[in-house]
């Protein structure tokens, strides 16, 4: 008999004797009530053969576009999903004698311009008991990229290297591991789940629910349905949409850098615009793209034939930067000199760090580049060189603030060095005069560039709800605008996310650590991480899986391009859910140990509900 088998005997028995029964726990004699079959013995091998499900959820476009113009047609696709997983309840309830799956769907229009249509969650619900296990993820994916770079919405296997320098199978698509794939593999643990307690009496005391959030990547839908359902909160929740196992996450703060557009420069040669594609400030641009006019062919030639040597050669402000490539496009030859730099790397706004690491920001690279040629008189100092200019002077192609270090570098006991506040440039928009060009930036801070410091013991959000970035940013601008000549800089900025920190060793963790550890003979690593998730606020959730590394570049490419996820890293996460409901399942008939079970006390407003203090932070489109 395997440890996990011996594991749920026990749990049996226990449950057997709060349930006015008896046996023995170390026996195999079959006296007492029988154990109920292992519901994960072949969790894995349904996962692995899942392929089709996913290819169809991964079919339907379910991203949204900027300013949320295609709305309409995202309704109707996440519709299509919802009808999907209707049918495959009718199909599964069919084998189902007593316990089956029900369905949840929860809309509610949100009647604002600048949000999605509906706040709206979906999912499945088994048993009907006091003591509820949620398993979330979500449905809506970031935008696909490149379609000259890949197929986003056509899955397909691909085998390729791991961090562990060898090769598993990979299903790449928009959404594999963000979150699709993840939300498909909770559907497989709620089935087995349900035919091994399918007529236990268990099923009456315990609610195991997936839920499926529509709009996780901007504004998130999860936490309006608590604040309107608080009935339905669960007790303990796994936010299954980031790494194995996830004890803090930064702060998430959105400024917007904007310049005025001044009259075009009318000798030289300058920057007319530049630009990355539209997309969320969560993920780090596709492309940069620079136009480049003179009032002098000659001059425009002359720098054409010039420039890739001297990107080449450029001395960027770490010698060991990864530039972009640049390609150097003539076709609009006399008129125009087209630059464009594409990205390397990781795509989520949470990683620059890694992105810098081991690929390239194309808008860091040219604006850098654009910014040095400005200051060199290479370039006209105009509007858009001035921009490029504020760029490099305050972040550089650093990502954790170096260049300032007393007003953007921070870093803390629990998001420690190398892990620290960062600075993640991702949208560049320049209208044409008289408009203005606006950049954007995805800055993840740490406990230092908050209002009020963590107290070091209590989970939950910290309190205050600004960081301190207001004051910060003012005196950036001030500094930069009082030292050179030019159109302002001008800043507005809102915190979309305090910290929220937790404890290890609290209650919520520890349940998912052991479920982990029964699968992987460890503990948990406890991972602060800059990603934000629907477990902010929430103190009995937490993100955890499905990835085993923190690593968000090939061959996961997490919101990029060629998005992929492991196959066998889904499987084995499937494992561990699958483990953490049945041995909550198991104990659900158990007394709570003195002080389980109780609202945790937070840290700035013990009165509050817990769902309520989750929603504070909705405020505007996250694209978190």
């Amino acid at each position: 008999m395997s440890m996990t088998q011996r594991n749920r005997m026990r749990w049996s028995c226990l449950v057997a004797l709060a349930l006015a029964g008896a046996c023995d726990s170390d026996s195999d004699s079959g006296v007492g009530p029988t154990p109920v079959p292992d519901p994960c013995a072949n969790i894995e091998a349904d996962v692995e053969g899942s392929f089709d499900a996913l290819a169809r959820m991964v079919a339907i476009e379910t991203y949204r576009s900027e300013n949320f113009a295609n709305e309409d047609a995202l309704v109707a696709n996440m519709q299509k999903i919802y009808d999907d997983l209707q049918a495959q309840v009718q199909e599964f309830n069919e084998g189902q004698k007593t316990h089956k799956l029900e369905l949840v769907n929860w809309r509610e229009e949100t009647g604002e311009p600048g949000e999605p249509k509906y706040w709206w969650v979906f999912g499945l619900r088994l048993g009907k008991g006091p003591y509820k296990i949620a398993l979330s993820t979500h449905m809506d994916t970031v935008s696909p990229g490149d379609p000259n770079v890949w197929q986003p919405f056509s899955l397909k296997k691909e085998m390729r290297d791991t961090s562990e320098a060898e090769q598993q199978e990979f299903w790449v698509g928009r959404g594999a591991i963000d979150d699709k794939g993840p939300a498909l593999s909770t559907i497989q643990v709620l089935k087995a789940i349900a035919r091994a307690y399918d007529g236990n009496p268990l099923l009456d005391q315990t609610t195991v629910e997936l839920i499926f959030d529509t709009s996780e990547e901007t504004s998130m839908s999860l936490p309006h349905y608590l604040e309107k359902n608080p009935q339905e909160e669960p007790d303990l929740a796994v936010i299954f949409d980031a790494f194995w196992c996830v004890r803090a996450e930064k702060g998430i703060e959105r400024p917007t850098f904007t310049i005025t557009r001044d009259a075009p420069p009318t000798a030289g040669v300058w920057i007319e615009s530049l630009n990355t594609p539209p997309g969320p400030a969560n993920q780090i641009a596709d492309q940069a793209e620079a136009i480049i006019r003179s009032d002098s062919q000659a001059a425009l030639e002359q720098l054409a034939s010039q420039i890739s040597a001297t990107y080449a050669a450029h001395p960027f402000d770490d010698p060991s930067y990864r530039r972009a490539e640049l390609t150097v496009d003539t076709s609009g030859m006399p008129g125009q000199l087209k630059l464009i730099t594409k990205v390397e790397g990781a795509q989520h706004g949470s990683a620059p760090q890694e992105n810098r690491e081991s690929g390239a920001n194309p808008l860091v690279s040219l604006s850098n580049f654009l910014g040095a040629l400005v200051e060199t008189n290479v370039l006209v100092d105009n509007d858009v060189g001035r921009m490029c200019k504020f760029i490099k002077w305050t972040w550089g192609t650093k990502v954790f603030g170096e260049s300032h270090p007393e007003l953007l570098e921070r870093h803390d006991d629990v998001f420690t060095s190398g892990n620290g506040t960062t600075y993640a440039l991702t949208r560049l928009s320049t209208e044409a005069v008289p408009g203005a060009i606006t950049l954007k930036v995805d800055i993840r801070y740490a406990a230092g560039h908050h209002s009020q410091p963590w107290d070091g013991e209590t989970e939950g959000f910290l309190c205050g709800d600004e960081s301190i970035f207001a004051g910060v940013f003012t005196t950036l601008v001030d500094e930069f605008n009082a030292a050179s000549s030019g159109p302002a800089v001008t800043f507005e900025t809102r915190t979309a996310a305090r910290p929220d920190i937790r404890d290890p060793n609290g209650p919520t963790f520890s349940k998912i650590s052991n479920a982990y550890q029964d699968v992987m003979g460890e503990a948990c690593p406890a991972r602060a991480i800059g990603g934000g998730t629907d477990a902010k606020g929430q103190v009995n959730f937490l993100a955890a899986g499905a990835l085993f590394s923190d690593h968000l570049g090939p061959p996961i490419n997490f919101h990029g391009l060629n998005e992929g996820a492991p196959v066998r890293e889904l499987a084995q996460s499937a494992n561990i859910l699958c483990r953490l409901v049945d041995h909550e399942i198991q104990h659900s008939g158990e007394a709570a140990p003195e002080g389980e079970g109780e609202e945790p006390t937070d840290m700035c407003e013990s009165s509050s509900s817990k769902s309520s203090r989750s929603a504070q932070w909705l405020t505007g489109p996250q694209w978190h």
